[in-house]
This record gives C-alpha cells, structure tokens and sequence, in this order.
C-alpha cells in the first residue's frame, strides 16, 4: 500500500510536447513513443523521467494531454521548453496498469479531504517504470501529482521534476 505524501515541487524547465491529437490513443502508444523521444533528444539530451499532464484533472481524456520530459541540465535553453512554477502536491504511487490507477487518485483525493488541502483539479502522473523497462504491466509504477491550491505552507520537503 501506499501512503499519500504532502510535498512542494521547484519550478522546473521541461520540455512540452508540440500540439497533438491524443484521442483514442493508449498510455502504451504515448508512453513508448519512439517519435516523441526522438524529437526531445534531438534537440537536446533529456534525463526523463515523462510527466502526462492533464490539465483538467481527467486522466481518461488523453486530448488534452500535455508530455513533459526533463532536459539534461548542461543543454541550452529553446523554444521547446516551459517554465512549470513550483507548487504544492500530494502525490501517491500506483503498481500495476496504468489504466488501473484511479485508487491512487481516490486516496489522494480522500486525504485532501480529511486534512481541509483544496486541490487544483490537473494532474500529473510521472511514469516511473514502464514499457521502456518491462513488458510486464503488473511491475509497472506510475507517482499520481495532484497539485493543492494552498501557497507554500514551509516545511515541506521540496522535490524537482
């Protein structure tokens, strides 16, 4: 089982995917995108991890999907990245399928209830092991990012993208 953390995550500069139709697409085809990987390599090194970002929260409506993948740190700026503010989380890991995780989703959303920590509405899922890995989704991890609309409380540890 795990156990929902409250952290703060420094602003970041990512790249950000380019405009994309997602829809009817699966987490394999976006996760494993050779396409994708190649483009943010080529422009520069990236270190990973990938960040799916769903900007209303929705993780079932792949359309409004936003990739984010963190470049190496000695590469040059470009028109290819975004600056992602820092800002306050709970976050929780999920095993298994990735479309399997809505129970992460649900104790995130159950502990910002019990402790009054309003939350944004977007997410972020941060895929930790995958297809790039392993083919066995039941070894799959994916951290669940839900921002929280509260201003630094301090004393939070800080983690980066």
């Amino acid at each position: 089982p795990c156990a929902v953390r409250h952290v703060r995550f420094a602003p970041a500069a990512l790249f950000v995917s380019t405009p994309h139709i997602w829809e009817g697409i699966s987490y394999k085809a976006i996760i494993a995108n050779v396409d994708m990987v190649n483009h943010a390599t080529r422009r520069s090194a990236s270190v990973g991890p990938l960040y799916l970002y769903f900007p209303q929260g929705d993780r079932r409506r792949f359309q409004e999907l936003r990739l984010y993948i963190r470049p190496h740190p000695l590469s040059l700026p470009d028109m290819g990245q975004e600056t992602v503010p820092g800002f306050c989380a709970l976050t929780c890991y999920h095993k298994g399928p990735f479309g399997h995780a809505e129970e992460a989703y649900e104790k995130i959303r159950a502990y910002a209830r019990e402790n009054a920590l309003p939350l944004r509405g977007d997410s972020f899922e941060r895929s930790v092991a995958d297809w790039w890995s392993t083919t066995n989704e039941e070894e799959f991890l994916l951290e669940i990012i839900c921002p929280t609309k509260e201003a630094d409380p301090g004393g939070l540890p800080v983690r980066e993208f």
